[in-house]
């Protein structure tokens, strides 16, 4: 009996972030959703390239020795890895992006589910949710040892803090599991946008809808009332039977969506195009030579006063947004914290340290001071000192008698952490080089009906 996906997908900004750095892709055989990192380091552009590069498996059969399929998503996570460090060598303003990346692709009777970072996969099964992924995050590895509970996971100030993801700098080996399926499932994939603020019990309720698209809707809904404070993507597919038999591996109905739409969507209207008619109408002639001159001079003069205004109201607005943005950054070779924007008007710095410090860059760890030098984003003045915190412990760690593997030149590399996340600890960055290895198919953290 052969299977197929009926998917409904949406992509939400979310009620705090200005962009949308998720990424993702939806077919009848396959789903993709990418998380991007990085913030000012185009972490949407990481993960529409990840998803774009990914997307391919959707046209390629799929090798039923596991084995063989291990090697088939290697590839295309390598594949993809290197696009990624393609797009750094073009633009060195990219150097720090990164992206999650949680893939689902249906074989005969059985899914595939490839997991890098935090997004989540989940399977509905007979009224009993499933957690299909496992989150490669500091907060779930201390969760896994004990060390706190998943109630004091969702508050913790390094909850974001990643253990891997995709940046195109280090080789990644993400996790695959094999999970049969029957007519009936169904599987959502999402941003941690949706599972960071939307419980399982919620998630649960919300897939008990009539289809896919009522259950995309009940849970973007979900997160949005739970403020949405990340980009918020979802995708909901029910496995059905494929009525005549697999197909050509055509994927029919596919859907790109957040920033992997970006490149198909609409661009502003230009001149010529729907809005010209009414302004070539103009205002009515007069019935003589010189009629109503008076009165158009001071149409304009009224025009021009008004236009000045309002580009001083916006350049106000403007200014005052810069003074609500905060970053840590490198002040003449200590870490400090800027309130503003990094960048000039007029040759007047539109930036100033609110908070210096006395931890140099030299004694960080080496890639934890590249990030410093290229600065990291907070979401609040709080946010920043949160950062700054943990430079100054992986300082302190480096200058230990026996520092950690990563304070050395040759250390290990970690992942960026994007806007408003955490900087990654320089120890926890040394425990990822190992490969993780292959998960049997079995369902875990049930949440019973």
């Amino acid at each position: 009996m052969a299977l197929a996906l009926r998917t409904a997908a949406r992509s939400e900004v979310g009620m705090v972030r200005e962009g949308n750095e998720d990424a993702a892709y939806a077919g009848s055989r396959l789903l993709i959703v990418a998380d991007g990192m990085g913030g000012h380091a185009a972490g949407e552009v990481a993960s529409a390239a990840a998803v774009a590069v990914l997307a391919r498996l959707d046209t390629r059969p799929v090798p039923s020795d596991e084995t063989e399929l291990r090697a088939l998503l290697d590839d295309a996570v390598a594949d993809a890895g290197h696009s990624l460090r393609e797009l750094v060598t073009a633009d060195r303003a990219r150097a720090g992006m990164g992206t999650t990346v949680t893939a689902v692709l249906l074989d005969t009777d059985r899914l595939a589910v490839l997991q890098i970072g935090d997004s989540r996969a989940y399977l509905l099964h007979e009224a009993t949710l499933t957690q299909l992924t496992h989150d490669q995050t500091f907060v779930q590895a201390l969760i896994d040892e004990g060390s706190i509970t998943d109630e004091e996971a969702r508050v913790h100030p390094q909850r974001n803090v990643m253990l891997q993801a995709l940046d195109g700098r280090s080789e990644v080996t993400g996790v695959l599991s094999l999970v049969d399926v029957v007519p009936g499932d169904r599987v959502l994939v999402c941003s941690d946008g949706l599972s960071g603020v939307v419980s399982p019990g919620a998630l649960r309720d919300g897939l008990f809808a009539a289809d896919p698209a009522a259950a995309v809707q009940r849970l973007v809904d979900a997160a949005l009332r739970a403020g949405a404070p990340d980009n918020v993507t979802v995708i909901v597919a029910d496995v059905v039977e494929e009525p005549d038999g697999p197909d050509d591996h055509d994927p029919p109905g596919a859907v790109l969506l957040g920033a992997a739409a970006q490149p198909a969507t609409g661009r502003p209207t230009a001149p010529g195009e729907p809005g010209q008619a009414d302004a070539a109408a103009g205002p009515p002639l007069g019935r003589g030579r010189g009629a109503h001159r008076a009165p158009r001079r001071r149409w304009w003069f009224g025009l021009g006063a008004g236009m000045a205004l309002a580009l001083l109201a916006v350049a106000w607005l403007g200014y005052a947004w810069t003074q609500r943005q905060y970053f840590v950054g490198d002040d003449g070779g200590t870490v400090a914290i800027f309130r503003g924007v990094p960048d000039q008007v007029a040759g007047r710095s539109l930036s100033r340290v609110v908070q210096p410090s006395t931890v140099a860059l030299l004694t960080l760890p080496p890639y934890e001071a590249d990030q410093v030098r290229h600065l990291i984003a907070a979401a609040s003045l709080a946010d920043a000192q949160r950062i700054l915190a943990g430079l100054t412990a992986d300082a302190s760690a480096c200058a230990s008698a026996t520092p950690p593997p990563a304070c050395s030149p040759g250390g290990a590399a970690g992942v960026p952490s994007p806007s408003p996340r955490a900087s990654l600890s320089s120890l926890l960055r040394a425990t990822v080089s190992a490969p993780l290895p292959l998960v049997p198919g079995a369902r875990s953290v049930a949440v019973p009906a």
